[in-house]
């Protein structure tokens, strides 16, 4: 059942004077065994970091793995409705490609190929990218690319020993925190669903 203490405190941050609903709260990871033992030994995804934010007017719950406080290559999100959600839905991953990996996608002229490589074993094709559009100094270019993910490929991801994504001749290896977060989202969309 979706935690009371998680949609209360969501509710809250939507519908208190002053609270964009914009902003994001910090979650504590929940522990529950379908989550714990899909994660197995990677269960350690409390550890990991996942915010959450409630828009009362479509009553929609986002998840997101990015901080805040530092530069992330990877990041994961999920949108849920609330407070009735049960199953898990498609996540988005996002990589952040910067300097000449962004020079070689953007006169690209269709939609990049991308791949993601587990364990650098074999590669599974990913659906379509989204490129997003970033405006600023040239110096700065930082392009987002985003892949819809299956639950079951999050898990993988979370579990894995390495985590790669190839758009084109680009790439990006997700980090020991970055696959942390990827499990404790798992986690949060597991534990906190009613079904």
């Amino acid at each position: 059942m979706l935690s009371r203490r998680l949609l209360s405190l969501l509710v809250v941050c939507a519908t208190t004077p002053g609270v964009a609903n914009a902003q994001l709260k910090n979650l504590v990871i929940p522990h529950c065994q379908a989550a714990d033992s899909a994660l197995g030994p990677k269960a350690g995804a409390f550890r990991g970091r996942v915010r959450a934010r409630y828009d009362s007017v479509s009553k929609m719950i986002t998840f997101v793995t990015e901080l805040a406080d530092r530069v992330s290559s990877l990041t994961a999100s999920a949108l849920v409705e609330s407070p009735t959600w049960t199953g898990i839905p498609p996540i988005e991953i996002t990589i952040y490609l910067r300097g000449k990996q962004v020079e070689q996608l953007v006169g690209l002229g269709r939609n990049p190929k991308a791949t993601l490589a587990i364990n650098d074993s074999s590669s599974l094709e990913l659906d379509a990218v989204t490129l997003g559009r970033f405006v600023g100094p040239k110096a700065m270019i930082i392009l987002p690319a985003s892949i819809l993910v299956s639950p079951a490929t999050l898990l993988e991801m979370a579990r894995a020993r390495s985590v790669t994504i190839r758009v084109e001749q680009s790439s990006v290896s997700a980090s020991a925190k970055e696959q942390r977060d990827l499990g404790a989202l798992y986690a949060v969309l597991v534990c906190s669903r009613t079904g």
